[in-house]
């Protein structure tokens, strides 16, 4: 409101310089500014609670540092900037370069993600050292229905989806309930493998999946929740860390809603894994 009655405008009136179309203008997407405007959020509500008891001395030196940081924008990006244009072949033909270099880097994630999940999910089957009986009954209703719905293609996703969501669920959570003695500490392979995932994720949908898998800023917002839940504290349910769990689920489910979109023969693939892991969950609950 300052900058507009300096150039001697309403401070009312609406326009297109504030910090979304500034952005805009120094070349971000609608998406990329959004999410930008999200991790500043994000940043400011993490330093709040780290330096809630600080004195307000070292408040208002932070407040402005990021009071500073928003007021350049207003200072260095102009209010329009013509669109670039590629006049010489060279620029023209590094970027091709980079975006081929780009979408190989993608390719080759997706591919490597397309082996890990099931050997992850398969592995993860002897990681809880007990598994109930009741979870037996579960994954027994899971394979029904998706053994039925190989004779029904409309409701194999559906199906497929529900077996992948509630029996990674139940491995994971089991997997923090009754963990093996070898597997108590915070780096297990369950969760390095988990990390792993993540990168993987990420980089496939920022490579390679972006046309075809459509994100939101409100899906790196999760993202970026999934990163910093297993840091807060009181995540706890019992002896369960529900902030490390909550991550790993959303990693998981990232992969799998990424696969199913982009890879053609990701739902019959992914539902032979399905089968394995919840034949998996049966043996372990019933003949532990």
């Amino acid at each position: 409101m300052i900058h507009r009655s300096v150039q001697g405008r309403s401070p009312f009136v609406g326009d297109r310089s504030h910090v979304h179309y500034r952005l805009l203008v120094s070349g971000l997407t609608h998406g990329q500014a959004v999410t930008v405007i999200y991790v500043v959020h994000a940043l400011m509500v993490g330093c709040a609670y780290v330096l809630r008891w600080q004195s307000d001395v070292v408040l208002a030196a932070v407040y402005l540092v990021f009071a500073v940081g928003l007021f350049s924008l207003f200072v260095r990006i102009p209010q329009t900037s013509a669109p670039v244009e590629a006049h010489s072949p060279s620029v023209t033909e590094r970027h091709g370069l980079r975006l081929s270099r780009q979408w190989a880097i993608g390719e080759v994630s997706l591919t490597i993600l397309y082996l890990a999940i099931p050997m992850y999910l398969i592995g993860s089957i002897v990681v809880p050292r007990e598994i109930p009986a009741d979870a037996g009954f579960v994954a027994g209703a899971l394979t029904v229905a998706v053994l039925a719905s190989f004779f029904l293609p409309s409701a194999a996703p559906w199906a497929v989806r529900a077996a992948l969501y509630i029996g990674s669920t139940s491995l994971m959570y089991y997997s923090d309930v009754f963990p093996r003695e070898v597997m108590v500490e915070v780096l297990t392979p369950v969760n390095v493998g988990v990390a792993t995932l993540a990168v993987l994720v990420v980089l496939a949908i920022r490579l390679v999946g972006e046309e075809r898998f459509q994100t939101t800023p409100l899906d790196y917002l999760i993202i970026l929740f999934a990163g910093v839940m297993p840091f807060l504290p009181g995540m706890t349910v019992g002896d369960v860390p529900m902030g490390l769990l909550t991550a790993k689920l959303i990693v998981l489910f990232f992969a799998f809603e990424l696969l199913l979109n982009i890879r053609s023969s990701a739902v019959t693939r992914l539902g032979v894994v399905s089968l394995v892991m919840l034949t998996g969950v049966m043996l372990r609950a019933w003949w532990p």
